[in-house]
């Protein structure tokens, strides 16, 4: 649900910009088969876009906390606010959820009704309909003006037209149908039923209907006296009858389309290019780049690794599977002052043996993790190898990393492959904690806050065991955060050696008056 919202959000957000630089930069250019697809594209873009994301990765500061040799989870924070106002939120998140279903109940019903209002006058057996090269022409009776819609042109007999006036409208109409813009005009449609609560996408819908008509009244002036046209243009003896999703030859732009006819020539497009796209880079660049904690490879490194055999390549924590960046970064405590890398093997037939002992004449020594996650992955350290007591014999075995005593079921691991995780996903959990947890009048009223840190096992069937406190703020803090967490459902148990295992965490919340 959340990732539904980002996304609508971040679409939205995207429309606004793209609307703010076509009003900006082209609004008044000439260069009409430019702006057509730069509206469009940015659209496009607006949908595409935020379904990516693009990673920059900086060093996290070093924590701080004390409990080492636990897992330690990310803290969550309540504030009075939330919890005291869950239930109104839900209420209103409902009221608008409601709200915006009707809107775009709305609008599918207007399109629809305005596909109908078209295909009524679509007879299929009619003596109106005349079949040409590349259109079909409907006569009609003032039932419908002048215009297009795909490959069919609407023809009011009813109005009085010279020849010559006859041939520009003609032009005008078939220059819509030529360039496809009924299916703009859909597309468009289309995307204001889901869209409609921005005020932009329908700016914008009015935007490529200008447009459209800028190239129409561009094709049927060409190589022509534009008089005539201009005069056409201004009569007011055709009827105001419209529909929204046809290309209508009488629309009420005509002040400015009369001005664009008389307007000089247009900027140069390449200055079009030179201020969108800087404009279009540093808008990607600050909606979809994520800035990511993870740590590369010590940076001191990176110009001159060791040599490494054909197949193997260094890679960042980020890279890792969630399950070994724990026991990575159990690894590189034994020895937090020297240098680590990180590999992983690409190509099966490259041998372990020969990548241990290119690293060993490199002086380096480390251990060999054998198809974690479908994957082959290696540890190293530079130094001394008496640290850890991995050598090259135990990579020829293929002996994984933080191999544990396996013998007693009921032992409790605070280091496993993989780390237990709730069902629904650490975002779910949290939300969970948040609806559900209060802020205890006691701790209100006495003004108290603090971060209490509860600590808890997850066992093999992933039920949550032996909750309880382990650094607390009292005033009532310390029980509430101990019940949610107990009233919680299962998690999906943490793995060692291919088995479920007991997994003591620690989960801090932080209580913040405000």
């Amino acid at each position: 649900m959340n990732s539904l919202v980002g996304y609508f959000l971040e679409s939205n957000l995207y429309l606004i910009c793209i609307y703010l630089l076509d009003r900006i930069i082209l609004m008044n250019d000439k260069h009409f088969g430019f702006n057509r697809i730069f509206l469009l594209g940015g659209v496009l873009l607006s949908l595409t876009l935020p379904l990516l994301s693009f990673n920059i990765v900086v060093a996290p500061a070093q924590s701080m906390g004390s409990f080492e040799g636990y897992i330690v989870l990310p803290a969550i924070t309540i504030t009075t606010a939330q919890t005291e106002s869950v239930g109104f939120i839900l209420k209103w998140w409902h009221i608008i959820g409601i709200a915006y279903a009707g809107g775009m109940l709305f609008y599918f019903s207007r399109l629809l009704w305005q596909i109908m209002q078209i295909l009524r006058h679509l007879p299929l057996l009619n003596s109106s309909r005349d079949r040409k090269n590349k259109y079909t022409l409907i006569t009609t009776n003032g039932e419908m003006p002048t215009c297009s819609f795909f490959k069919f042109l609407f023809w009011d007999k009813s109005v009085h037209l010279e020849e010559e006036e006859k041939q520009q409208v003609l032009a005008h109409e078939l220059a819509h149908i030529r360039q496809w813009h009924s299916l703009d005009i859909l597309f468009i449609e289309l995307l204001r039923i889901v869209f409609w609560i921005n005020p932009v996408i329908h700016l914008i819908k009015a935007r490529i209907t200008e447009v459209h008509e800028f190239l129409a009244d561009h094709d049927a002036t060409r190589g022509k006296n534009p008089e005539n046209y201009r005069r056409v243009l201004t009569m007011q003896i055709f009827k105001s009858f419209d529909f929204a999703l046809s290309n209508n030859f009488h629309r009420s732009q005509v002040a400015k389309r009369i001005r664009m006819l008389n307007s000089g020539k247009s900027k140069s497009i390449w200055l079009n290019l030179v201020l969108l796209v800087p404009a279009m880079i540093l808008l990607i660049t600050i909606l979809s780049c994520n800035v990511t904690d993870q740590i590369l490879p010590d940076a001191a490194l990176r110009d001159h690794y060791p040599e490494l055999p054909e197949g193997w390549v260094v890679i960042g924590q980020q890279d890792l599977p969630a399950g070994l960046l724990t026991s990575y970064k159990e690894y590189i405590k034994k020895d937090p002052g020297g240098h680590s890398l990180i590999v992983q093997r690409i190509e099966q037939g490259t041998s372990p043996a020969k990548l241990f002992e290119n690293m060993i004449q490199s002086d380096w020594h480390g251990v060999y993790i054998d198809n974690y996650d479908s994957k082959d992955f290696a540890f190293f350290r530079q130094g001394d190898p008496a640290v850890d007591k991995v050598i090259f014999e135990e990579a020829q075995n293929h002996a994984p990393i933080a191999e544990e005593n396996t013998s007693d079921p009921k032992e409790i691991f605070t280091i496993v492959e993989n780390q237990p995780a709730p069902s629904g996903g650490m975002k779910a959990y949290y939300e969970y904690i948040r609806s559900n947890l209060r802020y205890p009048y006691e701790a209100r009223r006495r003004g108290i806050e603090g971060k209490v840190f509860v600590e808890f096992v997850v066992a093999p069937d992933g039920r949550l065991t032996d909750v309880k406190t382990a650094k607390g703020i009292g005033a009532g803090c310390d029980e509430e955060a101990v019940r949610v967490i107990r009233e919680s459902l299962p998690w999906n148990p943490g793995t060692q050696n291919g088995r479920n295992v007991h997994v003591r965490m620690i989960l801090p919340i932080s209580f913040k008056l405000g």
